[in-house]
């Protein structure tokens, strides 16, 4: 086994059969990964949409029913004010 990586590239014949079937090889990965791109793409981006949600929802969801309660309650003091609701 030799040592040196150049005399053990240089013992590695191709031929010519063998570099048509890695140019081959070569061009059906790189044209399965230009139509996987797109794809890829929205899978990030759909990806980055779901760690916003997660992050930003709950907290968005608490606002919105402190705001309704907060609604509610003011609701029942302005009818209990005006007399039209009474306990």
């Amino acid at each position: 086994m030799p040592r040196d990586p150049f005399s053990a590239a240089a013992s590695v014949r191709l031929d010519e059969k063998t570099l048509e079937r890695r140019q081959r090889e070569t061009e059906m990965l790189t044209s399965g990964l230009r139509r996987a791109q797109p794809i890829a793409q929205k899978a990030a981006w759909a990806y980055n949409y779901w760690i916003l949600a997660r992050h930003y929802l709950p907290g968005c969801l608490m606002i919105l029913i402190i705001a309704c309660l907060l609604t509610c309650a003011l609701i029942v003091a302005i009818s209990i004010y005006l007399g039209r609701y009474s306990f």
